[in-house]
């Protein structure tokens, strides 16, 4: 599959987010409501009370993640500073940091920069969950080595850093990620 078909094919989905994030809402709500029904019933079976505490855990799980998915999608705009964003990003990337330097606060959609950061640390561990990857902060900077050759992931990044204010470059073996003067909040 072509990167454009691959971009499409996200778009779609993305396109979908907003009205998928209010169903799931409704479901979860549903969910919720039943479950405190059934808690009441655990005083009256307590052989219920363990399976009811993690399903009540799994729900609550399940919202945090919505709620996260709303976020990304509404792009609400705050001040972060760029070790707190790398850090959520390699959170959510699921990959180990090094960091090294320090850097400005920014403002721009949080949980959009995240996700794109994320995609170039998935990059750079080349998909080794182990692996540290080493990230240079400067200033209004950050500078990630890219050893995985993903296009559609680089685009999707790219995309998002320049809606956001910034800019992505890969020179050689790095990406280098940079947010112009009106980003960055000093």
């Amino acid at each position: 599959m072509s990167h454009d078909r691959n971009v499409l094919a996200l778009a779609l989905i993305g396109s979908a987010a907003g009205a998928a994030n209010h169903d799931l809402g409704s479901r979860l709500q549903s969910l919720l409501m039943a479950l405190d029904e059934l808690e009441l019933l655990a005083e009256t079976y307590p052989d219920l009370t363990p399976i009811l505490v993690a399903l009540r855990e799994s729900t609550e799980s399940a919202v945090e993640l919505l709620a996260a998915n709303r976020a990304l999608v509404r792009g609400k705009r705050e001040r972060i500073t760029l070790t707190d964003l790398v850090t959520r990003a390699a959170r959510r990337a699921g990959v180990r940091i090094a960091l090294d330097g320090a850097a400005d606060a920014i403002d721009g959609p949080v949980e959009i920069l995240v996700q794109a950061i994320a995609l170039v640390i998935e990059l750079a561990s080349a998909g080794d969950p182990l692996r540290s990857v080493p990230v240079t902060l400067a200033a209004s900077s950050v500078m990630i080595p890219c050893v995985s050759a993903d296009g559609t992931k680089l685009v999707i990044a790219t995309a998002a850093i320049e809606a956001a204010g910034g800019r992505l470059e890969r020179t050689g073996d790095q990406v280098a990620i940079s947010f112009t003067s009106a980003a960055v909040s000093r």
